[in-house]
C-alpha cells in the first residue's frame, strides 16, 4: 500500500480549515478496512491526530516569473 501523506508536508483540516504539518502517521486494521491517521503539528506547537479522510494538500499559488516565456497562437 502506498502512502499518500508524507512527514513534514503542508496539510489543511477540512472540519476546522487549521493548517499544519504532519509529523507522524499510523495505520491501523479493524478487520474490515484499514485506517490511516496522521499527527498534524499546527503553527501554534498544539498537535492532533486526525483521520487521513479529513485532511487535504494545502496548495499554494506562486506567482510565475517575470522573466517567464508563456506559449500563445
Amino acid at each position: 500500500m502506498k502512502k499518500k501523506w508524507q512527514i513534514g508536508e503542508s496539510v489543511v483540516v477540512r472540519t476546522t480549515h487549521k493548517q499544519g504539518k504532519i509529523v507522524s502517521s499510523s495505520t491501523t486494521a479493524d478487520g474490515y478496512s484499514m485506517n490511516e491517521n496522521v499527527e498534524v503539528q499546527y503553527n501554534d506547537g498544539s498537535s492532533e491526530w486526525i483521520s487521513t479522510n479529513n485532511i487535504s494538500k494545502f496548495l499554494t499559488e506562486v506567482d510565475p516569473k517575470t522573466n517567464s516565456t508563456f506559449l500563445s497562437e
